[in-house]
């Protein structure tokens, strides 16, 4: 059976068919220092997403300029049929930004604050050792200079963010990925491997100031040739172990034939696409309109000084998008229950009568226990 007959390919990953063997991965020596632990597979989905795929920066004015172009979705990160884990720069772009975009984040605001209170500390220090009013040439340099040097900073880093955005066309997908139609991980330059031969391991980094970052990996080694072996880096979380289990449980799903696309914003504009998902849709199982994620983005999109001068979705606490967010974190900490529509209905259902039973349980053994 062909992709092209009925769209999924025998090779395409079914939940129904997840491997019930949890295989150790063979790491060499230096694998072993850097891996920090291995996921397992499983079939019976948490439906959590991690906050960066969920509400990440940017999102909307990205997905604008791109999808006005006629080469959409070659540049975008997701779609029905791929998951698109590496792009290639050209090195005379990528030199211009990293030479550029190094000191304007120094220099620009909320960052410049630092050096700027340090200078006008400076220049209060050195009037009080000399007990009277610096000249006035010092306190142009140690006063003035400093905001109108952070102002600059501040433009020049929107400007390089605007640029980055909008010269997306730079960046050139290799091909490596995981493919959702044929259940493949596709390595750029070595080979492909079948989804259900990889190993997720969670590597972890430790930082210049102490803290470990963890990355999710799926690894591939074949059991005869060594140089078919290769590994894709899926998703970074920073220090939180749980963002890496949700990217697992989002990254299981996408495959998983059997199941919608994950509800995140950068596959909706995808969903109709993808047999599976648009019967769920078609169903009125999503609990969400067509639309919400680009419509939610466009009503609550920010005026144009506070991207100008943050340069950070969501910084207001009073940004609907920042409030939503928040709430999601409260969940993905287990400090409330998952319900509608980060979840299926079904599965709040199924997940309050356990708990209701449990609860029940436990009266019964408390009233016996006090009978007795």
């Amino acid at each position: 059976m062909t992709v092209e007959n009925n769209v999924y390919a025998d090779t395409a990953y079914r939940g129904s068919q997840c491997t019930s063997i949890n295989e150790i991965y063979q790491a060499s020596m230096l694998e072993h220092l850097r891996i920090d632990s291995q996921l397992i597979w499983y079939n019976q989905y948490s439906f959590k997403n991690p906050i960066n795929w969920q509400f990440p920066s940017y999102w909307y004015r990205e997905f604008n300029l791109q999808y006005q172009s006629s080469s959409f979705p070659e540049h975008w990160a997701w779609s029905e049929k791929a998951f698109k884990t590496s792009f290639e720069e050209g090195t005379s772009s990528e030199f211009f930004f990293v030479l550029l975009g190094l000191p304007a984040s120094f220099l620009s605001f909320p960052m410049a604050w630092i050096w700027i209170i340090a200078c006008w500390a400076a220049f209060i220090v050195g009037s009080a050792i000399e007990m009277q009013f610096l000249p006035l040439k010092v306190f142009l340099i140690f006063g003035l200079l400093p905001p109108i040097v952070a102002c600059f900073g501040t433009y020049l880093n929107y400007w390089l963010t605007d640029k980055s955005i909008r010269d997306f066309k730079r960046y050139r997908w290799n091909g490596e990925g995981c493919y959702r139609r044929t259940g493949k991980v596709k390595h750029a330059y070595i080979g492909e491997a079948n989804f259900t031969d990889c190993v997720p391991v969670v590597e972890h980094n430790v930082m210049t100031n102490g803290t470990t970052h963890l990355s999710l990996v799926l690894k591939y080694r074949h059991p005869e040739n060594p140089y078919q072996s290769f590994e894709i880096q899926i998703f970074s979380g920073g220090t939180d172990y749980s963002q890496i289990e949700a990217a697992w449980d989002t990254l299981l799903r996408y495959m998983d034939v059997e199941q919608p696309l994950p509800d995140i914003p950068s596959l909706e504009p995808f969903r109709h696409l993808d047999p599976t998902t648009a019967a769920f849709d078609k169903a009125g199982k999503r609990g969400r309109p067509n639309n919400f994620w680009v419509d939610f983005y466009a009503k609550h999109s920010k005026p144009e000084w506070q991207d100008y001068f943050t340069q950070y979705d969501g910084l207001r606490s009073d940004n609907p998008i920042k409030v939503m967010e928040e709430e999601y974190r409260v969940m993905m900490n287990g400090f409330a229950p998952y319900v509608p529509p980060y979840i299926p209905e079904e599965v709040y259902q199924q997940r309050l009568k356990a708990t209701q039973d449990a609860d029940d349980m436990d009266i019964k053994l408390t009233e016996e226990t006090e009978a007795s």
